[in-house]
């Protein structure tokens, strides 16, 4: 066999086998996703959240990509939020964040990029240097009650032109979180055309990225502009008043009653039933404890 012809059996062999790699590492980027819906878990039951891959994202990330074949070749985790029939009526917003989130030191670089969509539009790009804690907020929005609210988490490594090879097949892994933060009621008469802007949640002196969903609480509250605000307990109801100002900046603190607070009647109970109750009312011994 003549070296010539030696040669070129070797180029045929690097050309099929780079082609194989090519084919092998777009496949992760064109993956379709099946019909099947997984149902996310929430804190609150105003919303249904509906994953098409599931909330976990686990990848590990094939070649770099041009800006121009990120919509089509980026790995992609699309979930849609519905607000349910008795919520309409208020005005909701969640944040979306990624927990549990684990990266690889080598993706710890300006050209991995993990991006948040709603309804086809990019919202949120965070740059793989800014991943540094395994929470991550990456936005708040509120939800249009009327349609469902498709969003897309995407991830990929930007081409920029040098060799990034040491970027490929590393992972990252994360957990899609979606949480009620805002829940608004509106009417012809208040609704103001704007949202109030929730700067900060204390809860019992604790920051917090949601309302109290569990338990009753009472509510104070500073607003930049001197907005107007109730917070009803039971239903656990943020409504912004006649008298707000639209886009106004507001800081709620949420604290637990004290034991000298009077409780509003949740129901009545006919003589005779048994009630279970906790503490001991100002009494002690064992007098106190029982149904």
């Amino acid at each position: 066999m003549s070296f010539k012809k030696f040669l070129g059996i070797i180029s045929i062999v690097i050309v099929l086998v780079f082609s194989m790699m090519l084919t092998t590492s777009y496949a992760w980027y064109s993956f379709e996703t099946a019909s099947t819906t997984f149902s996310g878990v929430t804190n609150n039951d105003d919303i249904k959240v509906s994953f098409q891959k599931g909330e976990y994202i686990n990848t590990s990330t094939a070649i770099p990509i041009s800006s121009g074949e990120v919509d089509t070749f980026a790995d992609k985790n699309t979930f849609s939020i519905a607000v349910k029939e008795n919520s309409k009526r208020f005005e909701l917003a969640v944040t979306i964040s990624l927990t549990e989130i684990t990266i690889d030191s080598a993706l710890k670089n300006s050209n991995f990029r993990v991006e948040l969509l709603y309804q086809n539009n990019v919202v949120k790009t965070i740059l793989g240097t800014n991943i540094t804690k395994d929470t991550l907020e990456l936005v708040t929005q509120t939800l249009d009650s009327d349609i469902v609210n498709d969003f897309a988490l995407r991830v990929y490594v930007l081409d920029d032109g040098t060799n990034q090879t040491s970027m490929m097949n590393k992972s990252f892994n994360a957990k899609i979180s979606v949480n009620v933060v805002s829940r608004l009621k509106t009417s012809k008469r208040d609704y103001r055309g704007a949202d109030i802007f929730v700067s900060n949640i204390s809860i019992d002196g604790e920051e917090k990225n949601y309302l109290p969903t569990e338990g009753y609480y009472n509510m104070t509250y500073t607003c930049a502009k001197g907005s107007i605000l109730s917070w009803e307990p039971l239903s656990k109801t943020l409504t912004y008043n006649a008298g707000s100002y639209i886009g106004d900046e507001c800081s709620l603190s949420f604290t637990s009653p004290d034991e000298n607070t009077d409780y509003p009647l949740l129901s009545e109970m006919p003589v005779g039933s048994y009630v279970k109750y906790v503490g001991n009312n100002g009494c002690s011994g064992k007098a106190c404890e029982g149904y």
